[in-house]
C-alpha cells in the first residue's frame, strides 16, 4: 500500500498551446494529518513526487503525447530491436514563462 492515496486519474489537467505543445499539470490534496506523516517518514516528500511524475507519464502514454519508434538491426546473433521513447518536455523556468503567457492573453 503506499503512502497516500488518491484517483490520478481525475486530477492530470491537459492544457493546449498555440506554439504546438500541451502542458501536463496534475495535483494531489492531502490533508494535514497525511502530510504530517509523509514528513516524518524518510522519502515521504519524494513519494508524492514520484506518485505525480508517474501520473503525469500515464497520462502521456494515454494521450499518445509520447513518440515510439522501433528500429531493426542486425547482428551476427540475429536481429536486435531498438525502441525508443520521445517526449518534448522543457525546463520550469519555460513552464513559467508559459503560464504568464497565458495569464496575459499572449498565447
Amino acid at each position: 500500500m503506499s503512502m497516500f492515496d488518491y484517483d490520478s486519474q481525475s486530477d492530470i489537467q491537459i492544457e493546449t498551446y498555440g506554439i504546438g505543445g500541451k502542458m501536463l499539470t496534475g495535483s494531489v490534496m492531502i490533508s494535514d494529518e497525511q502530510m504530517e506523516h509523509l514528513d516524518s517518514v524518510k522519502g515521504g516528500r519524494d513519494a508524492i513526487r514520484y506518485k505525480l511524475v508517474s501520473t503525469l507519464v500515464e497520462a502521456m502514454i494515454e494521450n499518445k503525447l509520447v513518440e515510439i519508434t522501433q528500429e531493426e538491426m542486425s547482428n551476427p546473433y540475429g536481429i536486435t530491436r531498438m525502441i525508443r521513447a520521445r517526449a518534448y518536455v522543457c525546463p520550469d523556468s519555460m513552464t513559467k514563462l508559459l503560464r504568464v503567457l497565458k495569464k496575459e492573453g499572449k498565447i
